[in-house]
C-alpha cells in the first residue's frame, strides 16, 4: 500500500500490515527505493512478522488456527517464499486457492486500507500510534464480511462484485 497525504509529509511511503480476530500486526515500513523482491519480502515482512506478532496474536500455540492470507504479487507467490512459508510451518492460502484476478477479495485491499486513506485525508497524523487506532468491532466486521465477498467473487468468477456490497 502507498499512502499519501498532503505536502508538509513525504510524498508516499509504502508499508506492509494486516489484521486478524486477534489484532493487528505491527507496520512495516518498506524502505523508499527498495525492490520488494522474494528476499526482501521474506526478511523485512515475513520473519519479523512470524517471530515478534504471531506469538504476540496467537499465543500459548494457538498459531495453528492462523490462516496467513496475502495478495498474488510475484514476490509473494514466489518459489522462494512459497518454500519460507513452508518451512514455517504457517498455514497460508496457496497461490493456486486464491483469487488471482480480484483484487476485492483481501480484507486489507477491499476494507482497511482505505479506511486508512481516509483517516490520512481527513486528520493531520502526528505519531505512528494514532495511525494504528483501528478499532477492534471494525477489524471483526471486516473479518467477518470475508466469507461473503470470496463467495461472491468466486460465483462472479472474479469479476468485480462492489456494487452488490454495502460494508
Amino acid at each position: 500500500m502507498i499512502i499519501q497525504q498532503d505536502q508538509s509529509r513525504p510524498k508516499g511511503l509504502m508499508v506492509w500490515a494486516g489484521i486478524s480476530s486477534h489484532g493487528k500486526t505491527s507496520i512495516c515500513f518498506v524502505k523508499p527505493g527498495a525492490k520488494i523482491n522474494s528476499d526482501y519480502y521474506i526478511n523485512k515482512i515475513l520473519k519479523p512478522f512470524l517471530s515478534h506478532d504471531i506469538p504476540r496474536l496467537f499465543p500459548n500455540n494457538q498459531k495453528k488456527k492462523l490462516i496467513f492470507h496475502h495478495d498474488s504479487a510475484p514476490s509473494y507467490v514466489s518459489k522462494e517464499t512459497i518454500q519460507f512459508l513452508n518451512e514455517s510451518k504457517i498455514n497460508y492460502i496457496k497461490p493456486n486457492e486464491s483469487i488471482p484476478s480480484s483484487l476485492d477479495a483481501a480484507p486489507m485491499d477491499f476494507s482497511v486500507w482505505g479506511y486508512l486513506k481516509q483517516r490520512l485525508n481527513k486528520q493531520k497524523i502526528e505519531t505512528l500510534v494514532e495511525l494504528k487506532k483501528i478499532d477492534q468491532s471494525y477489524i471483526d466486521k471486516v473479518l467477518a464480511y470475508w466469507p461473503k465477498r470470496v463467495f461472491l467473487i468466486h460465483k462472479a468468477r472474479g469479476f468485480h462484485i462492489e456494487h452488490y456490497l454495502k460494508l
